[in-house]
């Protein structure tokens, strides 16, 4: 909805993290972006849509950037996280959807595991979001407890890491 997207906007914003059209990024980086909606570069602290798809990859490449500065303070919350994907669906989607591309991959050409559930469990996050776990026809496995239980852990990692950057920049 319009209400999220601006949301997750101001959630972006307070992250330090500036969002840009995909199509100035690929100019500015030379990053093939066919068949890409959008890109969180941590880095450079963009993220990039293109354009039109605010709606479908906004939240997803929010979800990125937070997920990946939790894994800079707090490691072993996203190695759980990974190493609990795999009961999830929407796991096999995205090796399925990935395991080809050569951005994860492994120099050896085979898929590079880690990266792909890492995809997998922040496309999840995304989903909980997005959807508040209603899109159980998708993914039926949202409607087990513990399941159910465990999308929300992650969640409600992501958000106290971002309330305590609040609370450490002293922003209300």
């Amino acid at each position: 909805s319009p209400e999220l997207i601006e949301r997750i906007k101001t959630v972006i914003e307070k992250m330090g993290v500036s969002i840009t059209r995909l199509t100035q990024y690929a100019k500015d980086t030379g990053l093939d972006t066919a068949d890409i909606n959008g890109v969180a570069d941590l880095t450079r602290k963009i993220i990039a849509i293109a354009e039109g798809k605010e709606d479908v990859a906004l939240t997803e490449e929010m979800v990125h950037i937070a997920t990946a500065i939790i894994e800079q303070k707090y490691p072993k919350l996203v190695t759980e996280m990974i190493s609990k994907i795999d009961r999830f669906k929407i796991y096999n989607q995205t090796l399925e959807l990935y395991r080809d591309n050569p951005n994860y991959q492994l120099p050896n050409g085979k898929p590079d595991i880690r990266k792909i559930k890492k995809e997998a469990v922040d496309q999840l996050i995304a989903e909980v979001i997005v959807n508040k776990n209603e899109n159980t026809d998708q993914y039926p496995e949202l409607r087990e407890e513990e399941n159910i239980s465990f999308a929300k852990k992650i969640w409600q990692a992501v958000l106290d890491y971002i309330k305590g950057m609040y609370r450490e920049s002293d922003i209300s």
